[in-house]
């Protein structure tokens, strides 16, 4: 069977290393990452350099590179340079773009040496975000100007992010060539040792690249027939052997499939499967960084979306890689763009889409917040608060919830936004790495509308991977409270809680926790804001096992196409990953857990004590349905397992079935209930929103 077979040809396949990494240039404006790039890669230096205009993306072969010689340890390896404009619009992207494989320079302008420790602080953890704990190289450049430059608290930050190789201090100014030496020598040590680098690859994947990279320059993109058929003409004929490999070559930048994150059924969207890096980017950071766009504060009449990307003139001097060319693009590419923003929760729509309506970018609002509409709030005797606060705040947060939450928004503007209708307002702002939430209204309204706008914060912050203190302001003091520890001491029969400074006060603590909704409510509604039910598949690997999870992929697979369910097995793991990390990461998410059970499954300590263990943990929370599917015969009865109801009816194993696709039509039809239950939900959840609101819910 061929699920068989893809396993079996991963271990059975000749291997080759993949020489070849990313390096991101991040950091603030007007730095001269631009400038650090051009001496890396040409040797030359421009005293006007203006500032990057989004991204560039250069490619070095060092073992090419004249200006590389005495770095004998990058022999043979490429790198592709990402320069992200560090315009702050730009930071609302990072999530998209940077990766664990990759090499970080975070690059400072020695210029403004202004309590540099909060500031490298404030770049390495938004790099944590989504680059993990890639190694990072800290740049102090333009030293010449400020030769007393000096990185304070140093071994602290050192010690606090071990990520921070090197601290180094550069110009790119002539005369100071030497400075760059260091910075040289440093990513001849790192990159050798990036993790994930030396990972050996299918030898496969090789020619499947390069005539993905040679397609997608010439063409900008492919569908995704045609990126089968490339894998197939290879000797790849695999599914889950190439989502691998596109997952792979997406981390290094080479080419960018943003599958997962797009809408299958868009019919906008299918034939842009395997895209050219600089072609997405140079059309998305057209709509972002339009000068048209910003001096309309963000509100953009749709019937202007051609003139920004193919009309506006780009900004002058501005450095583009050597081969980069002004794309032109067309109607329903133009269209393309713009859901990828929507899709990313960079921008949404007002009115229905076409020229007479408008695109919203919420990064380039007013930022001026309408007090005339606000102020309600400020004294509000009765309003509900609820505060979460980061250690860091990305930009992309409060734009997520701007275009999750559109068809109810009142006003908006850069950093918050006002919900109302129905005697019912909630405001949602952006302050100080904090998204306060405040609602005020019918009393049984405003817990709902609390409780479904945390839900989707919630459901942004485990997305991200952010992690937030949750907090209650204490009235009449400026002082909050830690919910969690509230909850914890609510619990344990504590009644009141006190505080001694500003003030003394003792609170109730029953109603400071008055209308915020429970953790467990919390988790009833999680999955109000999510795209799909994500499912997760837990099987033994054995043989036998293995042929009967490639019927189950068979079977499911027009749900999938459909865009219906996101299904998750093992097999997706990528070369090179934590086994158990990515395994528990796909198992906390998954709203389905289906067990493919059998005597080999039974007989698996794995399954039974962590798998089966975790997910009748997060079933009890609310978070999580459990669907046994009996494979082969086996002792269930009495098993953990056998508490849920199984699939296929009456518990029969499908492999005593005479006609066996009979009897995975039967498990298909019963997990089709279950999810026809999850959407049913969200849509009452939705329109309870709507309702709550005063609107239409269709």
């Amino acid at each position: 069977k061929q699920g068989k077979q893809a396993i079996l040809n991963w271990f059975e396949a000749n291997k080759k290393t993949l020489n070849e990494i990313k390096v991101i240039l991040i950091g603030e404006p007007k730095a001269g990452k631009t400038s650090i790039l051009r001496r890396l890669k040409h040797n030359t230096f421009n005293p006007k350099e203006q500032q990057t205009d989004g991204i560039n993306i250069e490619t070095i072969a060092f073992g090419e590179s004249p200006y590389f010689k005495n770095q004998t340890s990058l022999e043979g390896i490429t790198a592709y340079f990402w320069d992200f404009g560090g315009q702050e619009i730009m930071s609302a992207t990072h999530q998209f773009f940077l990766t664990k494989r990759a090499v970080y320079v975070l690059v400072l302008d020695a210029r403004m040496d202004k309590d540099s420790s909060a500031n490298i602080r404030k770049w390495i953890q938004q790099i944590e975000a989504t680059g993990g704990q890639a190694s990072i190289i800290v740049v102090a450049n333009q030293i010449d100007v400020n030769s007393g430059f000096g990185f304070k608290n140093e071994s602290d930050l050192a010690e606090e992010f071990p990520q921070i190789k090197y601290f180094l201090k550069t110009s790119c100014t002539a005369g100071w060539e030497e400075s760059i030496e260091p910075l040289k020598a440093a990513l001849a040590n790192l990159i050798p040792k990036a993790d994930l680098f030396h990972t050996e690859i299918d030898e496969r994947w090789f020619p499947i690249k390069a005539q993905l990279q040679q397609a997608t320059k010439a063409k900008h993109y492919i569908d995704e027939s045609a990126f089968v058929q490339i894998c197939k003409q290879h000797d790849l004929p695999d599914k889950t052997e190439q989502e691998s490999l596109i997952r792979f070559l997406h981390d290094l930048g080479i080419v960018l499939n943003f599958d997962k994150v797009l809408d299958k059924a868009n019919d906008n969207l299918k034939e842009y499967f395997v895209l050219d890096p600089y072609w997405i980017t140079y059309g998305v950071y057209q709509i972002l960084t339009s000068a048209y766009a910003a001096k309309q504060h963000g509100i953009v009449a749709m019937d202007k979306l051609e003139y920004i990307i193919n009309e506006e003139k780009d900004k002058l001097n501005a450095y583009h890689s050597e081969d980069s060319i002004k794309f032109e693009y067309s109607t329903f590419q133009r269209k393309f763009l713009l859901e990828i923003l929507r899709e990313f929760k960079l921008c949404f729509v007002k009115g229905v889409f076409a020229d007479n309506c408008h695109f919203i970018i919420p990064d380039l609002l007013e930022t001026k917040e309408p007090k005339t509409e606000t102020g309600v709030f400020k004294d509000h005797p009765d309003k509900l608060s609820f505060i979460y606060s980061y250690a860091f705040l990305p930009k992309s947060v409060l734009p997520h919830i701007m275009v999750e939450t559109d068809k109810y928004l009142a006003t908006y503007w850069r950093s918050g936004c006002l919900i109302s209708g129905n005697d019912c307002k909630a405001l949602i702002k952006d302050y100080s790495n904090k998204i306060t939430i405040e609602v005020i209204g019918d009393a049984i309204k405003k817990k709902d509308v609390l409780a479904i706008i945390r839900d989707l914060l919630e459901s942004i912050n485990s997305k991200q991977g952010l992690k937030a203190k949750r907090l209650i302001p204490l009235p009449e003091t400026g002082e909050t409270v830690n919910y969690d520890e509230l909850v914890e001491r609510f619990k344990e029969g504590e009644t009141a809680y006190k505080i001694y400074q500003p003030i003394k006060r003792s609170f109730v603590i029953s109603e400071l926790l008055d209308g915020i909704p429970a953790t467990n409510r919390m988790h009833d509604e999680r999955n109000f804001f999510t795209d799909k039910p994500k499912l997760f598949v837990s099987y033994s690997g054995s043989e036998k096992d293995a042929e009967h999870l490639q019927d189950f992929n068979t079977h499911f697979k027009d749900l999938e196409r459909k865009g219906i369910i996101e299904k998750w097995t093992d097999l997706q793991i990528k070369p090179g990953e934590v086994r158990e990390e990515v395994l528990r990461q796909a198992l906390e998410t998954a709203y389905v857990i289906v067990f493919l059970v059998s005597p080999d499954s039974i007989a698996s300590d794995y399954i039974q004590d962590i798998q089966i263990k975790k997910a009748i943990e997060r079933h009890k929370k609310g978070e999580a349905i459990i669907v046994p599917v009996i494979l082969r015969p086996c002792d269930f009865e009495g098993h953990t397992l056998s508490q849920f109801q199984a699939l296929p009816k009456a518990a029969q194993p499908i492999s005593t079935w005479d006609n066996t696709d009979e009897a995975w039509l039967d498990v298909l039809r019963g997990i089709k209930v279950m999810i026809a239950g999850i959407q049913e939900k969200r849509y009452q959840l939705a329109g309870r929103l709507a309702r709550v609101l005063g609107f239409d819910f269709h």
